[in-house]
């Protein structure tokens, strides 16, 4: 029972970390494709606002 015991804790573990490590990297990604968003959405407000 102590080997069983063992083994679920460590896949429990692994699983945690595979969860952590992909919810941080979607995170990321959703981060970089904001900051990449505000950057168009900051050039074409100037472009308006030139054009104004």
């Amino acid at each position: 029972m102590a080997g069983l015991f063992t083994v679920l804790v460590r896949l429990t573990v692994a699983f945690g970390f595979a969860v952590a490590l992909i919810t941080s990297f979607v995170l990321g990604v959703e981060a970089l494709l904001c900051m990449l968003g505000r950057r168009n959405a900051r050039r074409r407000n100037l472009r308006r606002y030139r054009r104004t």
